[in-house]
């Protein structure tokens, strides 16, 4: 066998990175995958809280950030249950405001039938 030439190790090299992050978006898909949804789960838990006089709020933490930096880590951080606070101990971002329960949520499908 004689020796590769710089077509084919750039073809080896290339090769090799598309089946690391092949093997990457696997386990990425294979973790959330194995997650359960929880929709239900949570729904039962916000019953036992609320039974305690307690609720439930989603937190977003980038809002009114302008640093890109600063917004990746602040997600990054909430991705992972942790709620930031400033140097004045004041949670950075905000909480979401519950939708009313009374509220049609569901979404309707538009068609336009006139062509």
């Amino acid at each position: 066998m004689g020796s590769f030439g710089a077509t084919e190790q750039l073809w080896f090299f290339a090769g090799g990175i598309a089946v690391f992050i092949l093997i990457q978006i696997a386990g990425l898909i294979k973790t959330v995958a194995g997650r359960p949804s929880g929709m239900k789960e949570l729904k039962q838990a916000e019953e036992v809280l609320a039974r305690h006089k307690m609720s439930v709020y989603s937190y977003i933490p980038t809002i009114g950030m302008d640093d890109t930096e600063l917004r990746d880590a602040l997600d990054l951080a909430a991705m992972h249950g942790k709620v930031i606070l400033n140097a004045d101990g004041q949670v950075v971002g905000r909480l979401l405001p519950k939708p009313e329960s009374n509220v049609e949520t569901r979404l309707r499908l538009i068609v336009d039938n006139t062509k």
